[in-house]
Order: C-alpha cells, then structure tokens, then sequence
C-alpha cells in the first residue's frame, strides 16, 4: 500500500506537539519546585515557632501540628535535593546522601499524612465527643502517639537504608534499587500507598462528614439558645464553626492534593507488573509531571490554611510580626518595657487559649 504523505506530516506533527507538552509540563516542575520548597521552609517554621511555643505546646492538637510541619520540612529538603539534578548537582547520587534522602521522604510523608489523621480525629473528639477531650486530647497522650508513629515509620521504611546503592551506568553514577531487592521495592511502594493514601482517605472523609453532621446540629441548637444574645456571645459560645472550616480545610487539601498522584503511580506500577504496558504512556508521564507538582504543595501550603480558616492562629501570628517588627527605640521609649512584654504574652495566650469551653483549640 502506497505511503500517505498526509498521514506521515500529521504523525509528525502530532509527535512535535507531545514533546512541546511534556517540556511545558517539565518546566513547571522545575521552575515550581524551588518556590515551594523556599515558600513551605518558611511557612513550616513559621507554624512551628507558634505550635511549640511556650503556651501552644500543651495542647495536643498544636503538638500534632508541629508534628506536620516538622514532617513537612524534611520532605522538602529531600525535595530540593533531588531537585538539584535538574540543574546537574548530582548530590543525590552521593553514597549515604541517596540512602538517607529515600529514608526521609519515606519517613516524612507518612509522618505528615498521620498528623492530618491525628488532627481530624482530635477535632471530631472535640466536636462529637466533648466528654472524652479531657481524657483523650492531653498533650502527654501526643507526645506519646507522635513517637508512636515515628518508631512505626522507621520500622516501616527502613528499606532504602540498605536496599539501594550507588551504581556507574555509561560512566555516570546512579541511585538505585539492588536488582534482588526490586520486588521488595514494589512491595514498599504498595505498603506507602496504603499507608499515606487509602487508610488517611478512609478515614478523613467519614470523620470529616460526622464532624459536619454534628457541628450543624450543635450551631442550630446554639442560635436557637442564644438568639437574643449579641454575635460576639454566640461566637464565644459556639466554637464549632471555627473548627469545623479549619478540619474541612485540612482535610480537604490533603485530600485533593496528595490523591492525584498516587493513583497515577500505582496505575503505572500495576501496568509495569502485569506487562500491559512497557513504559509509560504520553498521557501518564504528563499528569505525573502536573500532579506531582500537586503533591509537593501539599507539603508547603498549610500555613496559608491556618491562616485563612484560624483565628486564633492568626491572631497569634500577627501578634508575633509585631514583636520582630517593632523598633528597638520605640520599645525603650515606653519606660516599663517589662510590663509591656508581659501584657504581649498574656494578649496572645488569651487569643490562643479563649474561653474554658474552647480549652486547647488555636483555631
């Protein structure tokens, strides 16, 4: 049959417009990928400053917090680490540095993952519970989980501590898998996709929904016996709807963030594994590329919901710019900077704390 040159010009063409896609999609992984690890470096210790400072890190839900940041800190420096091969700083590739940056990126994002489970369990204790918070939500009970859950990570995920090596290929030297461990390797990435993505999807949703459920009820119930009561009382006796817009916040861009990718990398593993498919099609390696770079802000956006859905939080943020802000002199011309000081720090306790019946909640 005689060739179409027709057909021959559209395949062409076809193939020049995947590879503009794929480089479009490249770049903005690599252009995006400095800006949210500087902008979540920032953010996470700026959450961390707040949750464990003096009066914040005696309640249980700041300590799971800084649990997330902290976690969230050190997925991002193995982020930037790896980054650091687009720009051919092969530092990754370094024996010791290869094993102990898998380790971490393992390690923080299951420790990262589960600091959202804490947190929206802590909140439906606190929203559908209130009789189980003294009980339940004490600071020495979350220590006692977080270490918890860190011993369990690093039982879980010990393997790239001594299942990868350093190997030379055409003259370059690579990060890899052992070959006789790479069923282990597989077997990782099904436990880690487990782990980080279906139990937190299973559980997030449905506490979620019967936090909604109950908060509903309770701000019914609270209109109904305050109504001829001003805002600011209702607001000091109602805290459901504070924390039920930070739990949905959470919960939510956790969820539409981390679920993408995910499922893109276990569709390819399951293809790989089963033979249909030999290498990743066009449409994979671009929604990788997209949805990854969702992933990753995962780890960088959570100051920004404090922010937006917690009062509290915000309150005590602002309070602290302007601590660092304010003028060495003006501070000294006030005569009694003692007092001042002392006043700051009961202001911003007040704004942290509340009333005894929203006790530990920063929202």
């Amino acid at each position: 049959m005689p060739l179409n040159v027709t057909d021959v010009d559209n395949s062409f063409e076809n193939e020049d417009s995947k590879h503009g896609i794929e480089r479009i999609s490249f770049l903005i992984r690599l252009l995006a990928l400095p800006v949210i690890c500087f902008v979540g470096f920032i953010g996470n210790t700026m959450s961390i400053k707040i949750f464990v400072g003096k009066t914040q890190r005696t309640t249980s839900c700041c300590i799971y917090l800084a649990m997330k940041a902290v976690s969230d800190n050190g997925f991002l420096l193995t982020l930037l680490i790896a980054w650091l091969d687009f720009v051919n700083i092969r530092v990754f590739h370094i024996e010791g540095v290869c094993q102990v940056v898998l380790f971490l990126s393992y390690l923080s994002g299951f420790m990262s993952a589960w600091a959202v489970v804490l947190v929206t369990v802590e909140n439906y204790i606190r929203v559908c519970c209130p009789d189980k918070v003294v009980t339940m939500c004490k600071s020495d009970y979350a220590r006692k989980i977080v270490i918890t859950c860190l011993i369990s990570a690093c039982i879980i995920y010990n393997f790239p501590l001594w299942g990868t090596e350093i190997s030379v290929f055409n003259g370059t030297v690579f990060c890899r898998t052992h070959p006789e461990f790479q069923s282990l390797q597989v077997a990782l990435t099904y436990v880690d996709s487990l782990l980080t993505l279906v139990v937190p999807l299973f559980i997030i949703p449905v506490l979620v929904l019967l936090t909604v459920c109950s908060s509903v009820e309770a701000s019914r119930r609270s209109k109904r016996l305050v109504r001829h009561q001003s805002a600011l009382s209702r607001r000091k006796i109602s805290p459901h709807g504070a924390v039920t817009r930070l739990l949905l916040a959470v919960g939510l861009v956790f969820m539409f963030l981390h679920t993408p990718s995910h499922i893109i990398r276990i569709k390819v593993t399951i293809e790989g594994l089963t033979g249909k498919v030999q290498t990743a099609s066009f449409l994979d390696r671009v929604l990788q590329q997209l949805f990854s770079t969702l992933y990753y802000l995962n780890y960088a956006v959570n100051i920004f919901i404090y922010v937006f859905c917690g009062r509290r939080f915000r309150a005590l943020l602002y309070t602290r710019f302007r601590k660092i802000s304010a003028p060495e002199k003006h501070r000294k011309a006030k005569g009694n900077s003692n007092v001042s000081f002392e006043e700051l720090i009961r202001v911003s306790h007040s704004f942290l704390i509340g009333n005894d019946n929203v006790k530990e909640s920063f929202v």
